[in-house]
């Protein structure tokens, strides 16, 4: 589960996070603002061409802090990208298999649901 915490700077119905290749669990998803009530998504939408997910809520949210929280699978893939598998030989020869990352602008969302462009 991945608990990502939010300001909202002004009211809102909706969150949107970069993804790639990952799935959300869709009743997973709830957003927790730090005064008020917590609140699920009514409609999830993903914009592949974006590499987004937008969760509607059925309310605005509260202004000010509060947690997106929500459970994700994701994949070690081998692209290069992201979080992806990777080869080494250890001081015997033996080849070795071991998990690394690329977060270069745009691959973090391979890793995990976030914002990853660039400011």
């Amino acid at each position: 589960i991945e608990k990502i915490k939010v300001d909202v700077k002004e009211a809102t119905d909706e969150i949107s996070v970069h993804i790639n290749d990952i799935a959300i669990k869709h009743d997973t998803v709830v957003f927790t603002p730090n005064e008020g009530e917590a609140a699920k998504p009514e409609v999830i939408t993903y914009k592949p061409k974006d590499s987004t997910v937008t969760f509607k809520f059925p309310e605005m949210l509260v202004v000010g802090d509060g947690t997106l929280e929500l459970h994700f699978v994701g994949n070690l893939n081998d692209q290069m990208a992201g979080f992806y598998r990777s080869s080494y030989k250890d001081i015997k020869g033996n080849s070795k298999i071991m998990a690394s990352t690329q977060f270069e602008s745009l691959d973090a969302r391979r890793a995990f649901p976030c914002w990853d462009e660039p400011a």
